[in-house]
């Protein structure tokens, strides 16, 4: 993540409540608790050590900071998440087809990898991928399906 993105979604993150302390000590800024949660997902969901060592806190701080960040990452995910309107469907559907020749399609992904952090225990080296690591490869298509 770089830098200016990362300041903005500080930004974004500071006014949640779940930010403002409840106690008698304060809180740690918010950009050190995304720091530890961006260091501890963001690194193939690497232990909590490495994020202690880097940042010097606690485990237990390395725990609150992530559950924090993830509530308030999820607290806005209305005002940058939705179902396009009819209108919209229709626009993204006719952009796909032009580009693709694929009709009624409103959207696709490919080759997202959704990494486990271990070793499926059943036919674990099935898994394995090109990243090292462990994890399944997803690819969909979302069709515009109109009723007449």
């Amino acid at each position: 993540m770089g830098r200016n993105t990362f300041d903005k979604l500080v930004c974004l993150l500071a006014d949640d409540p779940i930010f403002e302390s409840q106690g008698k000590k304060p809180q740690r800024h918010v950009k050190v608790q995304l720091a530890a949660f961006l260091l501890r997902y963001g690194n193939r969901g690497s232990n909590t050590f490495i994020v202690e060592r880097n940042l010097n806190i606690s485990e237990g701080s390395v725990f609150d900071y992530c559950r924090r960040v993830v509530k308030a990452v999820r607290r806005l995910h209305s005002q940058f998440l939705g179902w396009p309107d009819e209108s919209r469907k229709t626009e993204i559907s006719q952009y796909i087809e032009n580009r693709s020749g694929f009709p009624n399609c409103i959207g696709c992904c490919d080759g997202s990898l959704i990494r486990f952090t271990e070793e499926p225990m059943v036919n674990g080296d099935q898994y394995r991928c090109r990243k090292k690591t462990w994890a399944v490869r997803t690819s969909c298509i979302s069709l515009l399906i109109t009723v007449y």
